[in-house]
């Protein structure tokens, strides 16, 4: 018997088993969610400088949902403005953070806005602050 037919046989059946064809396998993606991580100190995150002295401004980035409008850093914005900024942004950042304030009725825009964000930059970390906050300091305080 000629030994090359019978290695060729060989190596299709090995590969039939251990599933070397031609085609890929589909790969099927992990199912990306928006997951809002609470802030415990907002002022410490948002409003002090790098010289740890408190600021009357957000020192760190924050988007704002508020109904159906969209605010990034204080600026109109869309949900494509916001994937685009954020990929900019967050490519090669150490510290991929966004932090984000939302209503409980504007969490559907929020969540459509936020998603692609999180499938494009998986290690991207949401934070929610509370929706009312501010960094403005009041009297007496």
């Amino acid at each position: 018997m000629n030994k090359a037919p019978a290695a060729s046989i060989y190596v299709t059946v090995l590969c039939f088993v251990v599933g070397c064809s031609s085609k890929p396998s589909p790969v099927v993606p992990s199912q990306a969610r928006v997951v809002l991580k609470s802030v415990q100190d907002p002022i410490r995150e948002l409003c002090t400088d790098d010289t740890f002295h408190r600021t009357d401004y957000f020192t760190r980035p924050l988007v704002r949902f508020v109904g159906s409008a969209i605010e990034l850093n204080g600026a109109p914005s869309s949900a494509e403005e916001l994937l685009g900024w954020a990929q900019k942004k967050y490519k090669r950042s150490a510290e991929p953070t966004l932090w984000v304030q939302v209503s409980p009725e504007s969490m559907p825009v929020a969540e459509s806005a936020l998603l692609p964000l999180v499938q494009s930059l998986p290690q991207l970390q949401l934070r929610q602050v509370d929706r009312g906050f501010t960094c403005i300091k009041r009297k007496g305080k």
